[in-house]
C-alpha cells in the first residue's frame, strides 16, 4: 500500500480545495494510505475527510514565509515517509519541487489549477523547479498547451486531467425550475480573476431592464475586495439585482433553485463551478476564455461573452432571460447529458493512479 500525501495551502471553499479533498477520498477508496496536509488554518472541507477517515495534518506556522513552510513540509514528509506527494496550488507546488531535491526517491506530482496568462519571472522560477518533479498535471487543455509551447522541456511529463464532478450530488431538480423572478447563480470567490467589478457594471446597465432578475453570488473574499464590491453595489443601487452570499457547504441545493448559471472570470483552468452547473442541468452564460469554449458551444448549450465588456455580459444575461422556457429546458438537459459523459470520477482517479504507480 503506497503512502500518499495530498498537499495544499488551505482547505477553503474553492475549486482546487474541493478537487484535492475528493481526490484524497477516491484514492483512499482505491486502497492507498492517504493524508491531507495544509499550512493555513482554513478547513472548510475537514468534515468530508473526517467522514472518510482521512487524517488532516495541521501545522501552525510560526512565520508565514517559504522557509518556515519548507521546514514544516519536510518534517511532515520525513515523519510519515510518503511515497508520493500530490501538490495543488502554487505555493505547495514550489515547495514540493524543492522537497524532491531533498528526497529524490519521492514521486512528486504537481497540479496546475489555472491557465497562465503571462510568463512572469515568478512563473519562470516555478517552471524551472518543475523540471525536477515526476509529473505535471494541468486541469485544463489550455494550460497543457501553454506549458508545452512555452516550456518544451516539460512537455514529456505534462498531462491533462480535467476535474471530476459528483454527478449524483450535483443533479438537476426533479421539476424544471421556473422562479417568478428569474434567478442566476454565480459561484466564485471575490478576486481579480473572477472579474467582479466588470460584472457589477454589467448589472448596472440592466438596473431598470424588464423582465426583472436576481443574481445570487456565492463566494468568500479571495483578495480583500469583497467589501469594495458590496459598496459598489450599494452605490449603484442594484442591491435588488445582485446579492452577495457566503460560501455554502450545500451549494448543490442552490444550483437546483436557480434558473441559469453565470461565470464572468477573466481566466480559468477547468472551472469547477461551471462543471457543477452543467451537471445540475442549468443553462449557462460564461466568459469566452481558456477551457470554457470546450464546455460551452456558443448559442448551442449556452452563451459566451467577452468578460472585459460589461455590455457583452449584459447582452448574454438578457439572451438567456428572454429565451423560451422550452429552449432553456432543452439546454439544461443537454448540459446534464454532457456532464455525465465527460466529468467521470473513474477517469479522474484512474489517471492519477497511473502517475502514482509510474505507469
Amino acid at each position: 500500500m503506497k503512502n500518499v500525501l495530498c498537499y495544499i495551502d488551505e482547505l477553503g471553499s474553492g475549486g482546487a480545495e474541493r478537487q484535492i479533498t475528493y481526490l484524497a477520498v477516491l484514492l483512499n477508496k482505491n486502497g492507498y494510505k492517504v493524508r491531507v496536509f495544509c499550512y493555513h488554518p482554513n478547513y472548510f472541507y475537514e468534515n468530508v475527510l473526517i467522514k472518510n477517515n482521512i487524517e488532516l495534518i495541521k501545522v501552525e506556522l510560526k512565520k508565514n514565509n517559504y522557509i518556515n513552510k519548507i521546514q514544516n513540509t519536510w518534517r511532515v514528509v520525513s515523519k510519515y515517509n510518503f511515497d508520493t506527494i500530490i501538490a495543488y496550488s502554487e505555493g505547495p507546488a514550489i515547495i514540493a519541487s524543492l522537497i524532491k531535491l531533498l528526497k529524490p526517491s519521492l514521486n512528486v506530482i504537481i497540479s496546475e489549477r489555472n491557465t497562465t496568462q503571462d510568463l512572469t519571472f515568478k512563473d519562470e522560477v516555478r517552471f524551472f523547479l518543475f523540471r525536477f518533479v515526476n509529473s505535471i498535471v494541468a486541469n485544463s487543455h489550455s494550460q497543457t498547451d501553454f506549458l508545452r509551447t512555452n516550456c518544451p522541456n516539460l512537455a514529456s511529463k505534462t498531462y491533462t486531467i480535467t476535474n471530476f464532478i459528483d454527478i449524483e450530488k450535483f443533479h438537476p431538480s426533479s421539476n424544471f425550475v421556473h422562479n417568478s423572478i428569474f434567478r442566476f447563480i454565480v459561484v466564485a470567490r471575490h478576486s481579480t480573476q473572477k472579474n467582479v467589478p466588470t460584472f457589477i457594471e454589467a448589472i448596472k446597465l440592466l438596473k431598470n431592464s424588464k423582465p426583472p432578475f436576481i443574481v445570487d453570488w456565492y463566494g468568500e473574499d479571495g483578495g480583500g475586495d469583497k467589501q469594495e464590491h458590496i459598496n459598489l453595489v450599494n452605490e449603484y443601487g442594484i442591491g435588488d439585482r445582485l446579492i452577495f452570499h457566503h460560501s455554502a457547504s450545500n451549494i448543490e441545493e442552490y444550483y437546483r433553485q436557480a434558473d441559469a448559471f453565470c461565470l464572468p472570470s477573466l481566466y480559468e483552468g477547468f472551472p469547477n463551478a461551471l462543471c457543477e452547473a452543467m451537471s445540475s442541468g442549468l443553462p449557462v452564460i460564461c466568459s469566452n476564455v481558456c477551457d470554457n469554449p470546450v464546455l460551452i458551444d456558443d448559442n448551442i448549450n449556452g452563451f459566451l461573452f467577452d468578460p472585459q465588456k460589461p455590455e457583452d455580459i449584459a447582452e448574454a444575461i438578457m439572451k438567456i432571460i428572454s429565451m423560451p422556457q422550452e429552449t432553456r429546458i432543452k439546454i439544461g438537459i443537454a448540459n446534464r447529458e454532457k456532464a455525465e459523459k465527460i466529468f467521470s470520477e473513474k477517469n479522474f482517479v484512474t489517471e492519477y493512479v497511473k502517475l502514482i504507480e509510474n505507469k
